[in-house]
């Protein structure tokens, strides 16, 4: 027969044991917090770090683009190129606005064409070439073109001033996501011009341009010099599309930045820089993400 203090000392280990298992698991929780707290930490920090050797890249490419020297004779086509920044490579690339169409200069014929590019049937492509330039235009019509964007359930109605952003093109009447996602690499607002340079074009541009085919367009891009080259015009492949070819005013450029962090992990900054000559202020970086 056991007595009482034997009883009470098993119970106190039983106690004691429960005790001990709770300790170690609040110390195994404790070290799991902190070992996710400790990666956390240094994945805020790499990022930190590959944010400050992208911007620092976009800074130094612009400043090159400004610059008149051997040093300033970049690609603005998309052709990467590596830089170094504080020790580290930095993937860079530069496309020349002037290469892609302007949504507040570009003719009615030019912008239908490009929607058929990306997919839209003709008869589409054109209203949509048309509700562009009326966007951009439209003067007061007694508030026609509103009531028509409001029966469609658009936020937005035709302002008569030109486009801000790109972004806004998705307001645009009788646009559809999937033709919106392909087109918007392929246009800006700081352009300025009614038709494209075939030097820093990209391939998808040249083949949306009218009576240019994508086989041809691909020929034009491969056949780009090596070195440094602003415009090309004048190509016998560029045929009836010659009419919408312009030399770029190369004031407006996007410059992609890429950095490797891990295996399969890229950090990817863009800006999007309007040069301004000299002076205090000799660029300016309009758009950063």
């Amino acid at each position: 027969m056991r007595g009482p203090g034997r009883t009470e000392r098993g119970v106190a280990l039983i106690a004691a044991l429960w005790v001990l298992a709770l300790l170690s698991a609040l110390l195994v929780g404790f070290a799991g917090t902190t070992r996710t707290e400790t990666v956390l930490a240094r994945n805020l920090l790499d990022l930190a770090h590959a944010r400050h050797l992208a911007d620092g890249a976009i800074q130094m490419t612009a400043l090159r683009l400004i610059g008149t020297g051997a040093a300033s004779r970049l690609r603005v086509d998309g052709v990467p190129f590596e830089t170094n920044v504080d020790g580290f490579p930095v993937r860079v690339q530069v496309f020349d606005e002037g290469g892609r169409i302007d949504l507040n200069a570009a003719p009615e014929e030019l912008l239908a064409s490009l929607f058929i590019a990306v997919g839209a049937p003709a008869g589409e492509a054109r209203a949509l070439a048309r509700n562009i330039t009326d966007w951009r235009e439209e003067a007061e019509d007694g508030g026609r073109l509103a009531r028509l964007y409001a029966a469609a359930g658009h936020p937005g109605a035709p302002r008569a001033r030109p486009f801000a952003h790109v972004g806004e093109l998705a307001h645009i009447l009788g646009m559809r996501a999937e033709w919106l996602e392909r087109a918007r690499p392929l246009v800006t607002v700081l352009n300025g011009q009614d038709g494209v340079d075939p030097a820093s074009a990209p391939v998808e541009v040249l083949a949306a341009l009218p009576g240019l085919d994508p086989r041809t367009a691909r020929s034009i891009v491969e056949r780009r010099p090596p070195a440094f080259h602003r415009q090309q015009l004048g190509d016998p492949d560029l045929g009836p599309a010659e009419i919408h070819a312009r030399p770029s005013r190369g004031v407006g450029f996007l410059v992609r930045a890429e950095l490797v962090l891990a295996p399969g992990r890229i950090f990817r900054r863009e800006a999007q820089v309007v040069l301004l000559g000299a002076g205090r202020e000799p660029f300016r970086i309009v758009d950063l993400r």
